[in-house]
């Protein structure tokens, strides 16, 4: 595939590219394939954007010119913080103090899984982000750093001499895990003459790379009586690292960040043909396997017994230096990691995204996101049986069940929780559950004892079945939050077989009302615009007051004019007059904290389902409104 012609922008570390996050990841890519790109501007269009942790998450998880493909490149371990850590739950406005948000994003976490649902492909660094990023972008690829400009220099003498020489490279936030490794090196001495050489920077800055300007020899100094520190530069750093007789990598085991990250410093040792030990990370300890040394520790005891090994045995040390290069040439080539680049871009391009014919996705990522959060909230766990059934009734009153059969297969379309699945997959023969948020996690917990059901965490045009194989379809609620209503639709009929029904339930726009009602309704959607842009936590606080202080309140109220023999249907909320206020709540978050949302009249919605390719169409005579049923020509 040829990418020499594509608008390219890429969001980097730095402005000269020199930057490590820059010049060992895309940038090298880039110089390989000869691709040209420019720093990314969110006001210019691009075809394909690369966005680095750099990236101001407020604004480039909303890009949406020209149908740029987002490729976004989260190496460090952010998702795998517990979210009642005190720090990560200032970074969001950390950052924005900062300025690198333009705009204030409180949880950082849900800014990076906002980031990752918008993005087309997200790149990572190991198995385990791996696994935390695919409920939000099924497309992930784990790609490491490429060393081979700094990796210039093999180490072939492991003979030591009177003073032991250890090193350590890295940059200088980094240092931080030596405070609770100074006990190893104050029981080393007592046996051994050794020097800590430190290639790093002289100076940082110790928060948020802008403030706090601190003087790197004033955290090594006191670590061991013989401190060298060496300014990083890549015409000298394999020299300096390579006269070292040990190369080490401790790391705090209690911070999940950096517990998560890759082997790649790992790697960079092994290029120089150095005998490397590290902390026991599940990276670490991957790689150590693959290269047959057990050089991973995982107390201070066992740093204290594995530096003393290296030490006296020179043998030991030269077997390690030769087993680790040969681990990085069998198992990390540098043309292996080219080739995965290639696999990111032939992942969210096709050939006539290169003629410029873009399809831009049917999904709004921020609504998607609310849905994703409210389903954790209201996994449904709380819902009466009775209840279930009675709300199903609802919706699935004018389904045709007759027309299908124990072996019949379709698919539930923005399953979320999973609760109307939970009643259809008795009934057929498979079931496929499809939901762009990271709710489809609660569906197959819900649905876990069933095993007809499959799950596609993917937006309605990405529907992975062939067109003209399904027995039925359903979706109800959903197709009324994506951008493109009537396409969203059409991607659905496209896949029955001819005769198959489909059931559709979309918001009506109070067609069916007085005129007074649809006023009342104005205010109440302009109040949904303001709570939906809020975070997600004070989002769902602000609608549980909405529930209990306007839903619970009108409900019953329509209950008590039900039992005195008058109609309450004309009241606002009545049919939630004989519903628990856990639906009320689950409700009020569903119509209030949700960014996008279309109303359309009986009309409006028969002429969409005529022309998506349904006949016979059916509407349902009674609340909720409008539910209808129609079969494919």
């Amino acid at each position: 595939m040829d990418l020499t012609n594509l608008s390219i922008g890429y969001l980097s570390y730095s402005q000269n590219y020199e930057h490590p996050g820059d010049k060992r990841r895309f940038v090298y890519y880039a110089k390989n394939k000869n691709l040209s790109f420019e720093i990314a501007d969110p006001s210019k269009k691009y075809d394909v954007l690369i966005l680095t942790q750099n990236a101001d998450l407020s604004i480039w998880s909303n890009y949406d010119i020209g149908g740029a493909k987002i490729v976004y490149d989260l190496i460090d371990s952010y998702l795998l913080i517990p979210q009642n850590e005190f720090k990560g739950n200032l970074r969001g406005l950390a950052k924005f103090v900062a300025g690198k948000s333009k705009y204030l994003k409180l949880n950082h976490w849900k800014a990076i899984e906002a980031m990752c649902m918008r993005a087309d492909a997200v790149i990572c660094s190991t198995q385990e982000q791996s696994f935390r990023i695919k409920p939000f972008c099924n497309n992930v690829h784990q790609i490491l750093d490429v060393h081979n400009t700094v990796s210039t220099k093999v180490k072939t003498e492991y003979q030591s001499g009177n003073i032991f020489n250890i090193v350590w490279e890295g940059l200088p936030g980094n240092l931080y895990a030596f405070n609770i490794f100074r006990e190893v090196f104050l029981e080393l001495e007592k046996k051994h003459e050794i020097a800590l050489h430190f290639v790093t920077d002289l100076s940082y800055f110790r928060y948020l790379e802008k403030f706090v300007k601190t003087n790197t020899i004033n955290i090594v100094k006191d670590l061991a009586k013989n401190v060298h520190l060496y300014q990083w530069n890549e015409l000298t750093c394999a020299e300096i690292i390579c006269k070292c007789d040990l190369a080490i990598i401790p790391v705090d085991l209690n911070n999940q960040l950096v517990k998560g990250k890759p082997e790649n410093k790992l790697l960079l040792f092994w290029r120089m043909g150095m005998p490397t030990i590290t902390s026991s990370t599940p990276a670490y300890k991957r790689a150590m396997k693959k290269a047959e040394l057990n050089m991973d520790c995982s107390n201070i005891q066992e740093w204290i017994t594995t530096i003393d090994k290296y030490i006296f045995d020179e043998k030991e040390r030269r077997n390690a230096g030769i087993r680790g290069l040969e681990a990085t040439n069998l198992y990390y080539d540098l043309n292996e990691t080219i080739n995965q680049w290639d696999k990111v871009f032939d992942s969210i391009l096709k050939e006539k995204d290169l003629d410029h014919i873009v399809k831009r996705p049917n999904i709004d990522y921020k609504t998607v996101a609310g849905f994703g959060d409210e389903w954790h909230r209201f996994n449904q766990s709380k819902l009466s049986t009775l209840e279930l059934n009675k709300t199903f009734q609802l919706y699935f009153s004018i389904f045709p069940w007759e027309k299908l059969s124990h072996d019949s297969i379709g698919f539930d379309l923005g399953c979320g929780s999973g609760r109307w699945a939970s009643i259809v997959a008795p009934k057929v023969g498979k079931l496929h559950c499809i939901d762009p948020s990271n709710a489809i996690q609660i569906a197959k917990l819900n649905l876990s004892n069933f095993n007809n059901c499959e799950y596609h965490n993917i937006s309605v045009d990405e529907l992975p079945f062939k067109d003209c194989s399904m027995d039925f379809g359903y979706s109800l609620g959903v197709l009324h939050h994506v951008p493109d209503t009537q396409a969203g639709l059409n991607s659905c009929v496209v896949k029955l077989k001819v005769g198959a029904p489909f059931l559709l339930y979309l918001y009506y726009n109070f067609d069916n009302r007085p005129y007074w009602y649809k006023l009342i309704w104005h205010p109440t959607n302009i109040l949904r615009g303001s709570i939906s842009s809020l975070p997600h936590s004070l989002r769902y606080w602000v609608c549980q007051f909405i529930a209990a202080l306007v839903y619970y309140p009108i409900a019953r109220f329509s209950w008590v004019i039900e039992k005195l023999g008058f109609n309450s249907k004309n009241i606002p909320l009545s049919i939630y007059k004989n519903l628990s206020f856990y639906l009320m709540r689950t409700d009020a978050l569903d119509r209030f904290g949700t960014r996008l949302e279309q109303r359309f009249t009986r009309k409006q919605v028969n002429d969409m389902m005529l022309k998506a390719g349904l006949e016979n169409i059916k509407f349902s005579s009674s609340e909720p409104f409008w539910c209808a049923v129609g079969y494919k020509k």
